[in-house]
């Protein structure tokens, strides 16, 4: 059962939309479930980060004697950030699916949510955007002027390899996840503008 996927937000089976929807806009969300756990229900959980998650039950669509589908079709009627998962019921009790690597899904007690972005309906994107590209930079991990740094926190640590793999020890004082600083500045990015006009 651990190996059985669930829910995949990239399965047009499980998610017919992908990527970002309008506000009051239905979308269809199908899970499938093995037969043999005499499922009796199951229920799509959803809010914002602010942890106002409510929840909505999925019918029994199907099935195939070897899983069965359950599905719900719904809207988020406010742009926002929304995250999500699902619970189900059995006779044994109940259990969750959360999201794995590659919104692919898993039968868990907690987890990491999918996300959902809801734009405000009518909304369009500024016309010098349709068909172009946009590239984000990260400052400090794009390109360094190789000018000297001043103001650094001596409790920082300095990377010289761009490559390098942050440090995500924790630091019990601060709460702080990493005090890592590769060097990269504004004027590394002025340096690299043809490389970007390139592009």
């Amino acid at each position: 059962m651990f190996s059985f996927i669930p829910f995949n937000s990239r399965d047009p089976r499980h998610k017919p939309t992908f990527g970002a929807v309008a506000a009051g806009e239905y979308q269809w969300f199908s899970v499938e479930m093995p037969r043999d756990m005499g499922v009796r229900a199951v229920r799509l959980v959803a809010g914002t980060d602010d942890g106002d998650f409510t929840s909505v039950g999925l019918e029994w669509k199907s099935t195939d004697n070897i899983t069965e589908w359950w599905s719900v079709c719904r809207s988020f009627d406010h742009p926002g950030v929304y995250f999500y998962h699902f619970e189900y019921e059995t006779s044994w009790g109940t259990g969750g699916i959360f999201m794995m690597a590659g919104g692919l899904g898993a039968f868990a007690a907690s987890g990491d949510r999918w996300q959902q972005t809801v734009y405000a309906a009518g909304a369009a994107a500024p016309a010098g955007f349709a068909g172009g590209v946009m590239y984000q930079i990260f400052p400090d991990r794009f390109y360094s002027s190789g000018e000297p740094k001043t103001g650094v926190p001596s409790d920082r640590r300095m990377h010289t390899d761009l490559t390098d793999v942050p440090d995500y020890t924790a630091d019990p004082a601060t709460g702080r996840w990493n005090k890592d600083f590769f060097g990269g500045d504004l004027k590394g990015i002025e340096q690299k503008l043809p490389y970007l006009e390139s592009l």
